[in-house]
């Protein structure tokens, strides 16, 4: 019997603190507070089998929405040095580790975000695993998304082009980081908007249309020259994305508003505020 999966296994006697399950394979322990009724000798339950706090194998007639086999969503309960803790069902908290979470730890999960994992063990313990786009196809629910469509994902993975986000059925959408203004973190939930769909994927936005955004990146432009007095002409896309977050599209079409307002202005090939 493996840790992780869900048996059928039948109630060999009951001890003061719990019952004692039994197999061809092995005998294992179901505390009392693991049990949803009364059991009698003779009983077949359906368990699932964990590792307790001192990593031994242990039963529980709660049935958890992920088990090795069977991937899931799971809620980040509370965030440590090593990683992160989520809730897949039961009463024991499951690992996350470092190696599945995002090198910057500003972008960990945060309390209440939402993975996609997987069980696998480690050390006689289980841990989560984030699946990767590979495995989100193969348990993917087929959904009619359009262009236009405003919908509604998690962030679960983040590269160096922006993040990929899952839907609650797992499609894949891709968002790119110069469609958002604000650093996401994993298992972060985010309404976007689809812009485009071709041979690629799916690719989505969070920002308005530039009409209205324009205001916003004026004033996120506006302040960093308040504080820093200029900006040269010359910047690079890199700058840009650093210091304000946007494209340099929309970088440019503040800096012509600006301008045009009369707020800043141009010399020695600097942008200077007034």
């Amino acid at each position: 019997m493996e840790a992780g999966l869900i048996y059928k296994l039948k109630v060999n006697r009951k001890t003061p603190i719990g019952y004692i399950l039994s197999s061809d394979e092995a005998d294992i322990f179901m505390h009392n507070n693991e049990t949803l009724y009364e059991l009698t000798a003779g009983d077949v339950v359906e368990v699932f089998l964990y590792y307790d706090s001192e990593k031994r194998m242990a039963a529980t007639m709660t049935i958890p929405n992920v088990t090795k086999n069977n991937p899931g969503w799971a809620i980040v309960e509370d965030v440590i040095d090593n990683g992160v803790f989520v809730n897949i069902g039961i009463n024991k908290g499951i690992l996350v580790t470092t190696d599945y979470l995002p090198y910057n730890i500003n972008q960990w999960p945060k309390r209440g975000n939402k993975l996609f994992v997987i069980l696998k063990e480690k050390s006689n313990r289980l841990i989560g695993k984030t699946i990767n786009n590979n495995d989100a196809k193969k348990y993917s629910i087929d959904e009619t998304i359009n262009i236009g469509d405003n919908i509604t994902c998690y962030v679960s993975r983040i590269n160096n082009e922006g993040y990929i986000l899952y839907t609650d059925n797992l499609s894949i959408i891709y968002l790119h980081k110069t469609q958002v203004r604000s650093i996401l973190s994993l298992g972060e939930k985010v309404e976007v908007k689809v812009t485009r769909i071709d041979e690629r994927g799916i690719h989505s936005t969070t920002l308005e249309n530039k009409e209205n955004m324009i205001d916003k990146d004026k004033e996120v432009v506006l302040a960093y020259l308040k504080e820093h007095k200029f900006i040269y002409e010359d910047v690079t896309p890199e700058f840009i994305l650093e210091k304000f977050n946007m494209s340099k599209k929309a970088y440019k079409r503040a800096i012509g508003a600006l301008y045009k307002e009369r707020l800043i202005e141009f010399m020695d090939k600097k942008y200077i505020i007034k």
